[in-house]
């Protein structure tokens, strides 16, 4: 009885020393740990990751030049910086509204384009589908 004992004791410290081997913290493994075990999905979204940084989050950096008197010879840290100014000039002037109406009528009228171009498209589609399928039944009952 004391030997089943001893073995059961024995064999229950293995299990439970490979089962700790991973220390938990709050029911989770570490950081690291996880990443490993999720490398795969780490990898995958390397490709997105790097568009948003090199097409969304790079050109930020040319905001800067909006707040200086920017000029091509000095660049963008040799450039003076002058704040709001150019902002200020720009919404001060007696024609930002006529500006900002065109832009706006503009940018509706781009919108509406690609909506009617879009159906234009969607609708020769679906008639040279019709067509086609016509041209089949024809084909079809000729035999």
């Amino acid at each position: 009885m004391k030997a089943n004992a001893a073995t059961e004791k024995a064999s229950s410290l293995k299990v439970s020393s490979s089962v700790n081997r991973i220390k938990m913290y709050n029911g989770k493994p570490p950081l690291l740990i996880d990443i490993w075990r999720n490398r795969w999905l780490y990898i995958i979204m390397i490709p997105g990751i790097l568009f948003f940084a090199i097409y969304r989050y790079l050109p930020m950096f040319g905001l800067f030049m909006a707040f200086q008197d920017y000029k091509p010879i000095f660049g963008v840290s040799g450039s003076e910086w002058v704040g709001l100014k150019h902002f200020n000039r720009l919404f001060s002037d007696p024609s930002f509204f006529m500006l900002l109406r065109n832009t706006l009528w503009i940018a509706f009228l781009n919108l509406l384009m690609y909506f009617m171009v879009a159906s234009y498209i969607n609708n020769i589609k679906h008639f040279i589908i019709q067509l086609m399928q016509t041209n089949y039944d024809i084909l079809r009952l000729l035999k």
